[in-house]
């Protein structure tokens, strides 16, 4: 074994309850350690950056991002527009080898939503654990312009216990109740079954996110051949240009009924049409030959 990865390091570390934060944070740094002493290269594929909100916030601020991003000899992101966040927000990165290499695609079965009677109205889904950085208080609010019966909204993913979204729920009681009528709102980690089929089932992803690094959510949706609107980040645009502005499309300031209903019409119009999104630069093979010759130049150095 000459490389030792890393995913999601600081993860380990902060969901760990404070009393055992310290130690599984020296544990972590002893792995590291001794990985180096054996004369392992470590590597850290960049899914997050410090992330508001998390559990040992302090503890993670002080503690493990320095001393971790000192003991690393590469890093792998996912996007060019990533790196150039993570760079101008940790400095030591930018003199860090590193390569850019896209999140392979999934394979989502076909069917229905696990559990619910098919409908015959287009779905407007949001899924994944729900954190105030992700804004789906926006696309309540939108939905709520649209005339009742329009869509259907699923709202499907857990509510962070260390750092919930407090707009989500007041922002679903303001809904009028012919609007409210049509959302579900399922606050529970989904089984992979039920995940993919409600992706597959829904007309659109619908992404209002206010920041972000990395987003598997869209490669997740287009896998399952479900177009996606998100808000105009520099993420998004960068992979709108890659698999298609048909199937990712962006909008500008804020989430509006008007934006969701031109989506939605877009959206049903392409799952109609024999179209894919361009998942090709994704390729599971080609991501093994580029993390291979990443590996190898850290090698040789």
């Amino acid at each position: 074994m000459d490389i030792l990865h890393l995913h999601w390091p600081d993860v380990f570390v902060a969901t760990a309850r404070p009393g055992r934060a310290k130690v599984k944070l020296a544990l972590l740094k002893a792995i590291i350690g001794f990985a180096k002493l054996r004369g392992l290269r470590v590597v850290w594929t960049a899914h997050n950056l410090k992330r508001v909100g998390q559990r040992n916030g302090p503890l993670m601020t002080r503690a493990f991002w320095p001393a971790f991003i000192a003991a690393l000899d590469g890093v792998i992101y996912l996007t060019e527009s990533s790196k150039l966040i993570a760079s101008r927000d940790e400095p030591a990165l930018a003199r860090i080898a590193s390569a850019v290499i896209p999140h392979g695609p999934y394979e989502p079965p076909p069917g229905a939503r696990l559990g619910d009677a098919p409908t015959t109205s287009p779905i407007l889904i949001f899924f994944g654990s729900i954190v105030p950085y992700k804004n789906a208080a926006a696309l309540v609010k939108a939905f709520g312009e649209l005339k009742p019966g329009t869509a259907n909204l699923w709202i499907l993913g857990k509510m962070s216990v260390n750092n919930p979204d407090l707009d989500l729920e007041p922002a679903l009681e303001r809904l009028p109740a012919d609007a409210r009528a049509h959302v579900t709102y399922d606050n529970r980690f989904l089984s992979e079954d039920e995940l993919a089929s409600s992706v597959r089932a829904a007309t659109l992803v619908v992404l209002p996110y206010r920041e972000v690094l990395n987003s598997g959510s869209v490669i997740y949706s287009l896998s399952a051949r479900t177009p996606v609107l998100a808000s105009r980040l520099p993420l998004f645009d960068e992979l709108a240009e890659v698999v298609g502005e048909d199937w990712l499309t962006t909008y500008e300031a804020s989430l509006t009924g008007e934006i969701l209903r031109r989506a939605l019409d877009h959206a049903e119009h392409l799952k109609r049409s024999p179209a894919n999104p361009n998942l090709e630069p994704f390729a599971w093979p080609t991501i093994a030959r580029q993390t291979a010759v990443f590996f190898s130049s850290l090698l040789k150095r």
